[in-house]
């Protein structure tokens, strides 16, 4: 391989690298898949139900938990296939507001699902992905 064309593969493996930062915090992936394993339970239209889902009075509880979390975050909707730059203010509102207020998930979840709660590392990782999204929002858009 001649120097130039080592030296042109660098460029283009520096100016994709700048086109992905661009696009994606690099806490992105560790941010999402928090989100599916904490949240996708009532904020996704594709989320598995428990066992129980079918029992008379559960059934009716749990199909309000997931209209209620679908109105306000779907995971499907609002994140799937959307670069960070991208994702609506009004989600990353709705994230900080609720990691902040500590009120995800709603206590007659958490009750049943104590495993779903964020822990410290994960409310971090969650709000500094928040924070990288915005200034992603605010940098100037890089041309390949």
């Amino acid at each position: 391989m001649t120097k130039l064309s080592l030296a042109l593969l660098m460029a283009l493996f520096i100016m994709g690298s700048a086109f992905l930062s661009a696009k994606y915090s690099p806490l992105s992936n560790s941010a999402r898949n928090i989100l599916r394993s904490k949240c996708a339970d009532c904020h996704s239209s594709k989320a598995e139900l428990p066992f129980y889902a079918n029992v008379p009075f559960f059934s009716t509880l749990i199909k309000k938990d997931i209209e209620d979390g679908l109105a306000d975050l779907d995971l499907e909707r609002d994140l799937k296939g959307i670069a960070d730059k991208d994702i609506d203010d009004g989600v990353l509102i709705h994230l900080e507001t609720v990691i902040s207020d500590n009120t995800m998930p709603p206590i007659q979840y958490g009750l049943i699902h104590w495993d779903k709660y964020l822990n410290k590392n994960e409310k971090d990782t969650l709000t500094k992905w928040v924070n990288d999204v915005y200034k992603l929002k605010e940098a100037p858009a890089l041309t390949p």
